[in-house]
């Protein structure tokens, strides 16, 4: 039987990086009366039997006598134990990693800045590789103690006609849908909207393309204000194949205790590539600083710093803007150009070192 050894400390991560490498039957997770919480994160997360030693922070001698008990106590000769000493105080790695080399047990270090695990046997790095581990995204939050609920908006039979014009024709209808009202203004000799006491109807080159009750007319709005854009924008990224998990219309619950059961932040599209997220905002106005602002708090206290931020818009931002975008590493995508910014995107480069 394989089991995994993990020193338990702040980053939950490696732990679930280091068990998908590895496979063990068991994860045995080493932890101090300060790491219960990440310790229950791991438990809450991974599916499989969890042994839990309690170890103190900075007695080498003990960390080891400890090792000791619980090998001869609960395992098996046969068994093969692979320590994992990449989280924990620096002498419960050090006293890890030593216990392994002494006793002739393999131990891994994770380094998910450059995505590449270490194997060590007999005192040298006998393996070192890159590593292709997923995670879905709510299993990512899970290990830090967060919730994602995912929502969906009920899109009815002429709500899916519309969409799929906006999909042909956005460039040309989203300047008369911004301010949240259909009028009749003409774009050139290709595009018409006009609202009558009973239809809506939308025509392109002379054709009427969609008709429907004026009693629809607020869902027709709710849709042309944004939704259309976070939807469109979510079929490309999973048509480019680079991404293991797209989902859009999502919300974490707020992490104020006064708050609870309302939530703090809606995110328009959650997407992984391995074990790094990106979330793309969508905008179909102009990009204000409260924005910015919504999404580094999203970085900063949900998905920690190999995070990737996103705006997909259709208006250019300021060049105020562009310059706190530029501060805060947030990229600007114009969504009529979104193809040919995902094409030239280089996935294949690590995104935790750019």
């Amino acid at each position: 039987m394989r089991v995994l050894l993990n020193l338990i400390s702040g980053q939950t991560m490696p732990v679930y990086i280091a068990d998908q490498i590895t496979n063990p039957e068991i994860l045995t997770c080493l932890l101090t009366k300060q790491s219960e919480t990440e310790y229950n994160n791991i438990v809450n997360s991974i599916n499989k039997k969890i042994d839990e030693i309690e170890i103190p922070a900075f007695d080498f001698n003990k960390i080891k006598i400890s090792l000791e008990e619980y090998i001869s106590k609960y395992l098996s000769k046969d068994d093969e134990l692979i320590f994992n000493f990449t989280g924990g105080t620096k002498i419960q790695s050090i006293a890890l990693f030593q216990y392994a080399m002494e006793n002739n047990y393999e131990a891994i270090y994770i380094n998910a800045e450059s995505e590449e695990y270490i194997r060590f046997k007999n005192n040298n790095a006998v393996e070192r590789k890159k590593y292709e581990v997923k995670i879905k995204p709510n299993t990512y939050l899970s290990l830090s103690g967060h919730k994602l609920d995912f929502s969906k908006i009920n899109v009815t039979k002429n709500g899916q006609k519309y969409l799929d014009l906006m999909e042909k024709y956005s460039k040309l209808f989203n300047p008369l849908i911004t301010k949240g009202k259909i009028n009749s203004r003409v774009l050139g000799s290709y595009f018409k909207v006009s609202i009558e006491s009973i239809k809506v109807k939308l025509q392109v080159d002379g054709e009427v393309k969609l008709s429907f009750d004026s009693k629809l007319f607020d869902d027709f709005v709710v849709l042309g204000k944004g939704y259309w854009l976070e939807h469109l924008s979510a079929q490309k990224l999973k048509s480019i194949n680079q991404f293991d998990y797209v989902y859009s219309n999502l919300l974490i619950p707020r992490v104020n205790i006064a708050n609870e059961g309302s939530y703090k932040n809606e995110i328009d599209i959650l997407a992984m590539h391995g074990t790094t997220p990106y979330i793309f905002e969508c905008k179909n106005k102009r990009i204000e600083k409260a924005d910015i602002d919504k999404l580094n708090y999203l970085k900063r206290t949900y998905f920690g710093r190999y995070c990737k931020l996103f705006f997909i818009g259709t208006f250019p931002p300021s060049s105020t803007i562009q310059e706190a975008l530029s501060d805060y590493q947030i990229s600007f995508i114009n969504f009529y150009q979104l193809s040919n910014f995902l094409s030239s995107y280089d996935f294949s480069s690590n995104p935790n070192l750019k």
